[in-house]
Parts: structure tokens; sequence; C-alpha cells
């Protein structure tokens, strides 16, 4: 299993700006460097906030990691809050929910 760590400086509060990061970050793997599990950083379209109204994933924000999982291929995890729990997402390579880990 190959396993691609995405590491980013993120944007604070800022969703489409990070969006563009990662997609950027994206674009840079060589052809050939395929993974099976690409895994992003806790509140990875924010950096940690306290505001529920810019942390809150959006159906949009599901999307754009749902569209990165089909692409790919891969199973792809990262982080957000929803129900105003910081959570740990899993999507399969089809880009459906598999996981949910909510932080106590």
């Amino acid at each position: 299993m190959r396993l691609g760590l995405c590491q980013l400086d993120p944007a604070f509060e800022q969703k489409d700006a990070n969006k563009r990061r990662i997609a950027r970050l994206l674009r840079s793997v060589p052809p050939g460097k395929e993974v099976d599990w690409l895994l992003f950083p806790e509140m990875t379209l924010t950096s940690f906030s306290m505001k529920p109204r810019m942390t809150t994933l959006s159906p949009e924000d599901m999307e754009f990691f749902a569209s990165i999982a089909r692409e790919r291929s891969a199973f792809v995890s990262f982080g957000g809050v929803r129900g105003g729990r910081n959570r740990l997402f899993t999507l399969d390579r089809k880009g459906r929910e598999v996981s949910s880990y909510a932080k106590t």
C-alpha cells in the first residue's frame, strides 16, 4: 500500500485558497507515483479555528475531496467539522464516505 502524506501550510480560514493549494500540490506529483491512500491534516481546509461557520464542511467541500478520490482512484482522509465536532473523514476510491471519527 502506498500512502500519500499531504502536508500543507493552510491559509487560515480560507477554504477556496486551500483547495487551490491542494490542487496545485496534487498536480506536482510526478506521473507513475500513484498512491492508494491520500492523508491530509486536521482541519484541512481552514486550519484550526473556533468559528463553526468557517470550519463546518459544506456539501461542496465534501465533493472537492470526493472528486480527488475518484480522479486518483485512492482513499482520501481529511479533517473538518460536521455537526459541531472536529472529525476525520475517509472516502473510498469512488468518493463515498466510509468513515467519520469525531475527536472527544
